[in-house]
Parts: structure tokens; sequence; C-alpha cells
């Protein structure tokens, strides 16, 4: 085949192979039976229109309509079942290689391992940050957070559209191009044996990777930036605060138990995480009690490092 070939996904989901090539509605005919030829296809019907012509076509036993809109100058080969899409997908591919052998090689050149190796470190450094700003007990101002929504959105592209699509270029076949259903997720969920196939349906949308790196950037930034350039940023600061309240945490992971404070109003963070390697040393802290805090502060929030309570006898 000489003609150059794009892949396309449709409206309706399945796959639309467009081939660049000059064809007019009276040249067609030739066309396409050089194209059919070539890719080893057969002709099952034509439907003509005044200026649509439409054949139902078979290429390797695959149904599909081969169709040229005489308005767009249009020619393409459109898919009608998942199994279609599969053999546009591996014809693009098979003409890809062909058309283009020295990009193909590249993929396995020094060049593209050494980059793919930079992007994962990125990630891992990432992933590093957010578990580091995520333990941490900063509290961030407002107008701090709010910015950090707007800067986590744009960051996240970033990372998705240099980072992590680049990386799973090989795999998006993995990906599903249907639609997300939260009927169907929520099936799987409230069947506790069937929650692990939950979690692999999740898995094979690419909303899910770009929401866990919104959520990733978003942590980063809030959290853990102003923590690691608080010896810039930052001044210490010691205050007596009032317990509001005191419960149990469900992040059993990182809190033996959480502390609203009468300070913090943060929509962000409004919560003191009492480590669970400090648990027996302030197990006796409760509602009403004013303690002392220690740690930074900065523009962005307070850096929490410490509490301490007060003895009876400075009441």
């Amino acid at each position: 085949m000489h003609h150059a070939l794009t892949l396309h996904s449709m409206a309706n989901g399945h796959f639309s192979l467009q081939v660049h090539a000059t064809v007019e509605y009276d040249s067609f005919p030739k066309v396409a039976q050089q194209l059919l030829e070539s890719l080893k296809g057969s002709v099952i019907e034509k439907v003509n229109s005044a200026d649509v012509l439409v054949w139902k076509v078979h290429i390797l036993t695959q149904p599909f309509d081969l169709v040229f809109d005489e308005m767009t100058g249009d020619l393409s080969i459109e898919s009608n079942s998942p199994q279609g899409d599969t053999t546009l997908k591996n014809i693009f591919d098979k003409h890809y290689r062909n058309t283009n052998p020295t990009e193909v090689t590249s993929m396995l050149s020094k060049k593209f391992l050494l980059m793919s190796i930079g992007r994962l470190l990125i990630l891992f450094v990432s992933l590093l940050m957010a578990i580091q700003g995520f333990s941490s007990n900063f509290i961030p101002t407002t107008h701090y957070g709010l910015l950090s929504l707007g800067l986590a959105a744009i960051v996240t592209w970033l990372i998705f559209r240099f980072v992590i699509k680049p990386l799973a270029s090989p795999f998006s076949g993995l990906v599903s191009r249907f639609k997300f259903s939260w009927k169907e997720f929520w099936s799987y969920l409230k069947r506790p044996q069937m929650i692990i196939h939950g979690l692999f349906y999740l898995l094979r949308f690419k909303g899910f990777y770009f929401g866990f790196g919104y959520i990733l950037v978003f942590i980063t930034i809030t959290f853990s930036a102003p923590t690691l350039l608080e010896n810039l940023i930052a001044k210490p600061f010691t205050q007596d605060v009032m317990v509001v309240s005191r419960k149990m945490s469900t992040n059993l992971l990182a809190c033996g138990y959480k502390l609203k404070l009468d300070r913090y109003g943060s929509y962000f963070s409004n919560s003191y995480c009492v480590k669970r390697k400090n648990y027996r040393l302030h197990r006796n802290i409760e509602r009403q009690q004013t303690i002392i805090l220690s740690g930074t502060r900065s523009w962005a929030g307070d850096h929490i490092k410490s509490i301490s309570e007060r003895s009876k006898l400075d009441y």
C-alpha cells in the first residue's frame, strides 16, 4: 500500500482508517479496488448515493464499510466491531513499521531507554514527595490551597502528556476504548468477592491515571513543597491552641487519632495527626484542653512539628 494512513476513533467508539489519496467520484471504484487488492479484501455490496459512496467489504475475514465522501474528499475504512478495530490497528501498525523503520527502531535505542528511565524517575520522585507531604502535619492556608488546585491541574496535564502517555504508549491496547460506567464499577464494589475485578476494571481507563496523577500532584504541591522549602520561606513559631475535638483516625497507617484545633478551619486540612509512634505520649489529651504547638509558619501555612501538653501548674 503506497498511501499514507491515519487511524481515528469515531463517535461510536470504533476505529476508522483514513486513506490519504487523491480520489474523485469517478475514480473511486478504481482506487477502492486497488486498495482492497493490497489488503486482500473483497466487495460484498455497493451502496452509492449522490455524494457518498459506501462499499460493504471484507478484509481479513472481517466486515467493514469503505466510505468515500465527495464533499470532503475523504476515503476511509470504518469498523463496526471490536474484531474490526483490532484488524484496522494491525493494518495501521504494519503500515507504520514499513514506512517508518528508522522511528520504530529508535524505540529500542539508547536515547529512548534513557528518556524512559528519566520519566520513571520523575514519577518516582513525585510519588516520594507526595508520601512525604501526606505524612507531614502541614496545614495550608485557604488561599494557598486554592492556588494549589490550579497549579495541580496544569502540572498534572504536563506530566500526563510528556511523562505518563509516552511511557504507556506501548501498552495502549490495554486501555479500554469504551466509556467508564459508574453503574458497572459499583456492581463490582458492592460484592466483596468482586472488588479485585472492580480494581482491574478501573485500571482499564486512562481517566483513572489522570485522576491519580492529579491527586498525587496536588498533595505534592500543597503539603510537600512548603515543608521541603521551609528553610527558605518559613519562620519558627510556638502557640497555644485549644482542642475542639478528638477522634480516632481512619488512616490507621499514619495516625493514631486526630485533633481538631480551634485555630484551623481550612477545607484542605483542619486537624493535627498524632502519629502512631507518639500515640502513648499524647493519649491523655482531651477535648477543650489547651496544648502548645511548635513548628514553622509561612504564607503557605503552618508545619506543625510537635505538640506538648500544658502542665496543671500552668493553669
